[in-house]
């Protein structure tokens, strides 16, 4: 009922990822910038999953699909051998949010950011933006996590195998809009490391933090 994607990964083969959600938003590999080189395919947590060192997988023409909910959830199984480098995405809507590792020194941390229209107007009649997030780990190499970010309305949350890190709120009722893609990886070995994504979903409810 909520499920606004859910990709999978089980294709195992091909530059395609198809979309189990309602919407049927398939993914397809984009190169990265340094080494001009694809995502591929791993061993997954169940069958197959892609391994991020360079490219990423986007949804095209996504637009204003995943725009605007006054509730969210993205979520994906990762793994990793050595803890990637700041900032490398796990899945990202342009303008709006990001689900990312975020390391501290050796340990590799989970962190949700996001942009909520708020109720600031620019000097020309625009609605203002406001920015939070929520940080959460550090996650064990050499093993699954299950992770997610949450918006419930009014706050960020990190989910990390079940256990809730709460962050900043910010003014507004809703997620911004914005005209860019949505994306599952993002891979550049000399920025990010490597790490492998599984079970990518993205739902319109504040799944794992909502009491009922």
């Amino acid at each position: 009922e909520y499920t606004l994607g859910l990709w999978h990964l089980d294709e195992g083969k091909g530059d395609t990822a198809a979309d189990s959600g309602p919407g049927q938003r398939a993914c397809r590999s984009r190169e990265g910038f340094q080494n001009k080189t694809m995502p591929r395919w791993a061993p997954g947590k169940w069958a197959s999953a892609l391994e991020f060192a360079d490219g990423s997988m986007i949804v095209p023409q996504s637009g204003a699909a995943f725009d605007g909910c006054k509730q969210l959830t993205v979520e994906a199984w990762v793994y990793f051998d050595e803890a990637p480098m700041h900032y490398a995405p796990i899945m990202e809507k342009n303008g709006v949010f990001v689900l990312r590792f975020n390391r501290g020194g050796e340990n590799a941390n989970i962190e949700f950011t996001y942009v909520s229209n708020g109720p600031d107007k620019s000097p020309e009649g625009k609605p203002g933006y406001n920015y939070a997030g929520a940080v959460g780990g550090p996650l064990s190499a050499g093993q699954w996590h299950h992770v997610a970010g949450v918006y419930d309305g009014e706050k960020g949350y990190v989910v990390i195998d079940g256990k809730i890190s709460a962050g900043r709120g910010a003014p507004g009722s809703r997620l911004a809009v914005s005209p860019g893609h949505f994306m599952i990886g993002a891979g550049d070995k000399s920025r990010y490391g490597r790490f492998i994504v599984d079970e990518a979903r993205m739902s319109r409810v504040d799944r794992y933090v909502d009491p009922a």
